[in-house]
């Protein structure tokens, strides 16, 4: 017979109506955390002795149908409560089922532990009543009422005129104690005394003689609003960064470590809003006014920057274009001006350095009359200048277009278009100036420029037509088909020389087939105009920046890949990195650029200026800085990656990627059988080796970095030595490919499961020898094993299987030790903690998660989740101390030893990993089915940042052996490393920081723009 003690798994039943949600959450809230006063602990109760906490408590989260039965679950809920307690109002008092769940709890006969809490209403008065029938009657064995014998019932009072809610909860605490009320408000009093006396400081406490008690509560308050604005500026620091806007986080996120808070989970998000701050390069440029087209050389080593005059902005109309009147030729390193070209085109549109990195092409309109101060028309003109010298070599009317390749591949020729006085376009020679042939169409040419090789030439005219010429003598070679609607305005080939694309007056491109002169896309990427274009490197995307926003356009697909939807303002303009995964926005009319990651739409951080709306932003050639301009003519300079620390580029994509070593080095597998590796910085990917044999399934790799195995999509398994690369152990499976590979600890065994074909039914795990490459031993499971784990002395295996069944081995015997096969259970992780097996299951008809010692079979810890909900997965810390559930609704579960479990806010969708990043930081990462990976405080259950993301689901992740970096691979075929390093610098040293480079200050708790000048001994370093 099972003991009073162990029939109750409730301390009390919370009988309320859905009108009193609020009354019910505070009591359930208010009983749990309460805790027994010290001396009461361990006294004698008639259910045994009384605990630490009264928890945990039943509450019926919804009222039932007005067609239900009393489920058997709130049946079996009310036998194993101790108490029952019934929030009154008039609306329990009408309620059916509350009168239900009264009348079957009394007759348990459990009477005398039913207690009552008048919430509203007033007993005894008609409409007003409060107590529902069954409180104010008996009821008899068969839950039928005596009519005939009333019932005056006890009530705690929690109105205002009545206990209140502080003595009313005492009132409820003392009956389930089995105390006297009186007593226990005694005790509570002298506790919260007690309390309030240990929190006052050592100063505090000589004051007490003198100021008593007054004093201890004053610094109370103190260190109550103290905590409230810790707590405030941490929250709204936490909200910016999950918005991406880092530079407003790190004031807030700084505030919080000066005053004394300092956890992993802020420590993480201050290393990660201090990123852009700290990518801040300590050079700062004055140019003295707006910064209009800016282009660094293409070594990086210097930065041109056309800049407008300050006093014609100031004398002309909104509308009127930029009023350029010289460039600036900056050292990057140094921030020192080396140079000046005076008599740029008034509103350049493009700067083309030569291939002698000395010579620069500016091309643009020239139309603004000084004598009279406004614009007369536009006159297109390009320029030749020296930039050494500061020279201009030549000058001519025309241009290229918008924008485009004005100069040949050699740097010897310059095509002119839109010219002012005739149809035709020129070709001349750049050493000279010399006319060397016209390019004579059917309509006014407006546009035109070379060939990626230089061998022909592109035009497009005001009907629309888009041509082929030879760029050496000018003969047509071919009419592409497909007119635009409308003028043509610039054309560009793409970087593979493959094809030009052509863009028309109104936003619409197209795209051709040079070789096979096809028209291969055509769409509108505006619906008013394209100001810019950029492609990436391979041509696989392009950019556009037109009065609708950004838009990145795959060009393989002929579908719209990224957009950032914005009315942009007239001068707005953006840049494109080589490899197509990062731009840069300037929107001229707002003073913050973004940085966006283009795989997954994510905005990786805001630049935000001190000093007006953002100019100008661009990256170098190399994509290892980048430069912003604000409306002062101040550019900022920033070190590349953030947040991402590097691509690992494999093409044509990375099918697996894992940490190996203590350096850490990635290797990445391909479909084209080949596997690669990628040191520290991570900036290249060099072949390893060539697998002819199949495409990578699987990489494991040992801890200590010495052995490397590969399973292929043919069934082979080979291992390696590492760093050397000595080929190993050969083994050829009867499968198409592998489910899970694994080392153990000490290297010794290597364990693989195998994708099965569609006619079998049983799996086999097989453990390697890695030393002699033996087969150690073979188990067999009659279903898909999914998951693998060794225990931490190498003895024992862990095996998981899809069905939901999991499997204990010993690996030298190849004895089975345990099974877990029950079919009400769904697998949603497996590991070993301290030695011991531990299993994560769903059961499936009840919506209830467990913590299974699977060396025992017994239910260490439980908890339910919503009706419906799957828990897709589910891991422990790797100290035990918490454990998560993860489901297909996007919610996450944390579980701590002996705490209520707290669920986290859900994410918009399913969350098919979760992995504790290491047990002391409490922290933990879930990566979801759309590309996004984010990383949680597991002690709050709080999302910190979004840190990972792909353009489809990531299917693999793994942690570096520091916890500082993660890597991650998607379906997309991209690897990419993102930092998880948590701040190790003083909260003094991220002051000065702040001080000196963000444009933001804080007073009390709202944001300030910072003064555009360094703080007192501050050097903007």
């Amino acid at each position: 017979m099972k003991s009073e003690a162990e029939r109750y798994r409730y301390w009390a039943f919370i009988s309320y109506s859905h009108a009193d949600e609020g009354w019910a959450k505070w009591l359930h809230r208010a009983i749990e955390t309460w805790r027994v006063p010290q001396r009461l602990v361990g006294q004698p109760h008639p259910d045994g002795e009384i605990p630490r906490r009264l928890r945990p408590l039943f509450r019926d989260r919804d009222e039932l149908s007005s067609s239900a039965e009393l489920g058997g679950v709130l049946n079996r809920a009310l036998r194993e409560s101790r108490y029952l307690i019934v929030i009154c109002s008039p609306r329990a008092a009408a309620s059916r089922w509350i009168d239900e769940e009264v009348r079957y709890f009394k007759s348990l006969g459990r009477e005398s532990r039913v207690l009552a809490l008048i919430a509203d209403g007033e007993p005894g008065s008609g409409d007003g009543e409060c107590f529902p029938l069954a409180l104010r009657r008996r009821v008899g064995a068969d839950g039928e009422l005596l009519t005939d014998s009333r019932v005056e019932p006890i009530a705690a009072d929690a109105r205002p005129q009545g206990d209140g809610r502080q003595d009313a909860l005492v009132r409820l605490l003392a009956g389930m104690l089995n105390l006297g009320f009186d007593d226990l408000r005694q005790r509570e009093r002298r506790r919260r005394f007690w309390q309030r006396v240990q929190q006052t400081s050592a100063i505090a406490a000589l004051l007490v003689a003198v100021s008593g008690a007054w004093m201890a509560f004053e610094r109370y308050k103190r260190e109550q609003a103290l905590a409230a604005h810790i707590e405030k500026v941490y929250e709204t620091g936490r909200t910016e960064l999950l918005a991406g806007r880092d530079m407003r986080a790190a004031v807030y996120l700084a505030e919080a470590y000066r005053l004394g808070l300092d956890t992993p989970a802020l420590r993480f998000m201050l290393a990660r809003a201090m990123a852009p701050l700290d990518a801040e390069i300590p050079v700062r440029i004055d140019a003295g006014g707006p910064v209009r087209r800016p282009l660094f050389s293409p070594d990086g080593s210097r930065l041109v920057t056309p800049i407008e005059d300050p006093a014609l902005i100031a004398a002309a109309a909104p509308d009127v274009p930029p009023a350029v009147t010289h460039a600036a030729i900056w050292d990057v390193a140094t921030g020192a001006l080396q140079g000046r070209l005076d008599g740029l085109p008034r509103m350049p549109q493009s700067l083309t350095w030569l291939p002698d990195a000395e010579h620069l092409l500016v091309s643009g309109f020239q139309g603004y009359d000084d004598a009279i101060g406004q614009w007369e028309g536009y006159t297109p003109i390009t320029q030749l200048w020296n930039t050494r010298a500061g020279e201009k070599r030549f000058e001519f009317e025309g241009h290229a277009g918008r924008f485009g390749m004005p100069v040949d591949a050699a740097g010897s020729k310059v095509v002119l278009a839109d010219m002012p006085h005739q149809d035709n376009a020129q070709v001349r020679e750049l050493t000279g100036g010399r006319l060397l042939f016209e390019l004579r169409g059917d309509a006014r040419i407006r546009a035109a420029g070379f060939s990626i090789d230089g061998s022909r030439i592109y035009s497009g005219d005001a009907d629309g037509r888009v041509l082929v010429w030879d760029a050496r003598n000018g003969n047509r070679l071919a009419l592409l088909p497909g007119a635009m609607s409308g003028e043509v305005v610039a054309v560009v080939p793409t970087p593979d020389d493959r094809g030009v694309i052509a863009v028309g007056r109104h936003g619409d491109l197209r795209l051709w087939n040079v070789a096979t002169g096809t028209l291969e896309l055509a769409f509108a990427a505006d619906s008013h105009s394209v100001a810019d274009i950029r492609f990436s490197s391979d041509a696989s995307r392009l950019m556009t920046v037109g009065q609708g926003g950004y838009r990145v356009w795959s060009l393989l697909r002929g579908s719209l890949e990224f957009e950032r939807r914005t009315t942009l303002a007239r001068w707005a303009s953006a840049d494109f990195s080589a490899q197509g995964q990062w731009l840069l926005t300037a929107p001229s009319d707002q003073p913050e650029s973004e940085l966006w990651l283009v795989p997954g739409q994510r905005r990786l951080t805001v630049l935000e200026q001190t000093d007006g709306n953002v100019s100008a932003a661009i990256f170098s050639s190399d994509q290892r800085r980048m430069a912003v301009a604000d409306a002062a003519g101040r550019i900022r300079l920033y070190r590349l990656p953030i947040h991402q620390n590097a691509e690992l580029s494999f093409p044509p994509k990375v099918f697996a990627s894992r940490f190996i070593g203590a350096q850490p080095a990635v290797i990445v597998a391909g479909p084209l059988d080949r596997i690669g590796i990628a040191a520290p910085p991570y900036d290249t990917v060099r072949t390893l080796l060539e697998l002819p044999s199949g495409p990578v399934h699987r990489l494991a790799a040992s801890d200590d970095g010495d052995e490397l195995a590969v399973g292929d999509g043919s069934g082979r398994l080979r291992t390696w030595r590492m760093p050397a690369v000595r080929a190993r152990c050969d083994v050829q499976a009867n499968a198409s490919g592998f489910f899970a590979l694994v080392y153990s600890a000490d290297g010794r065994w290597l364990a693989s499961s195998t994708i099965l074909g569609p006619a079998d039914t049983a799996d086999t795990v097989h453990v390697l020898a890695t030393a002699s490459c033996a087969r150690q031993a073979q188990f067999k499971h009659p279903c898909t094993v999914v998951d693998l784990d060794f225990s931490p002395d190498s003895r024992r295996l862990m095996s998981s299987c899809t069905d939901g069944r999991t499997f204990l081995w010993e690996v030298e015997t190849g004895k089975a030790l345990q099974t877990l096969t029950d079919g009400g259970l769904s697998h949603a992780g497996a590991q070993f903690v301290h030695g011991r097996a531990k299993r994560i299951v769903e059961v499936l008809d009840r919506d209830e998660v467990r913590l299974i010692d699977l060396e025992t079979g017994s239910v260490e810890d439980r908890f339910d989740i919503g009706h419906g909900e799957d828990a897709y997965a589910g891991a422990l810390s790797e100290g035990g101390d918490f454990w998560v559930a993860a489901t297909n609704t996007g919610r996450i579960y944390v579980k701590h030893r002996e705490r209520a479990v707290r669920q986290a806010g859900a994410l918009p969708y399913p969350v098919h990993s979760v992995v504790p990043l290491t047990g002391p930081l409490m922290l933990m990462a879930a990566a979801g089915t759309t590309g996004r990976l984010s990383v949680w405080d597991a002690a709050s259950a709080q999302m910190l940042a979004e840190v990972a993301v792909h353009a489809d689901q990531i299917w693999d992740f793994d942690i570096g052996p520091d916890y500082r970096q993660l890597l991650t691979g998607g379906r997309d075929g991209a690897a990419r490393l993102w930092s998880l390093a948590l701040e190790t610098r003083s909260a003094t040293e991220i002051d000065a920081r702040i001080r000196c480079a963000s444009p933001w200050t804080l007073q009390g708790q709202a944001l300030v723009r910072a003064s555009q000048a360094a703080a007192p001994g501050c050097t903007r370093d």
